[in-house]
Parts: structure tokens; sequence; C-alpha cells
């Protein structure tokens, strides 16, 4: 686990002050979304990401899937209540 944050760690000492700990805290977001996208269906998962790392159009991912239009909205809503109510449990309050 520290191997993987060898180059955080790096690049946190090289930006120093707040923009380590900015570097940081995106470090435990990014962990955390990783966390909670392992905890969803894999399906649910993939259409997420499709949608926000690839920009596919929700109605080309139910061709993909062959599901509707509503299964494909239906599952990003799940995925991102998921990831919201990770996050907020990793910042309380």
């Amino acid at each position: 686990m520290m191997d993987d944050l060898e180059p955080f760690s790096r690049l946190a000492n090289l930006a120093g002050g707040d923009d380590a700990d900015r570097v940081w805290a995106d470090v435990g977001r990014t962990k955390m979304i990783e966390i909670a996208l392992r905890e969803l269906p894999q399906q649910t998962a993939d259409i997420l990401l499709l949608v926000l790392l690839d920009h596919v159009k929700q109605s080309d991912i139910a061709r993909l899937y062959r599901v509707s239009l509503n299964a494909v909205e239906s599952q990003l809503l799940k995925a991102l209540a998921h990831i919201a109510r990770k996050q907020a449990a990793s910042n309380p309050g």
C-alpha cells in the first residue's frame, strides 16, 4: 500500500504547504472513489466510468449492454448515490 502512495508522497513534498494538503486530499478522494467503485456491481461501475471518463452517451451504453435507457440512468444514479454516501461517511460534519 505504501508503494502505491510513493509517487503522491513525492509530489506532495514538491508542492509544499497548502498545495501538499490539497494533493493528499485528492489522493484520499481518489482512493475513496476507487474503493466505492469496487463495491458496486461490475456493470454499474462500468457504466459510470463509461459516462464520466469516456464520455459515452447513455443511449450508446444502453445499446451496448442491451438494456433500456432507464436502466442505464438507474445504474448511474445508484453509482453516484453510493459514492456520495461513501464521501459523506469519510467526511463527517
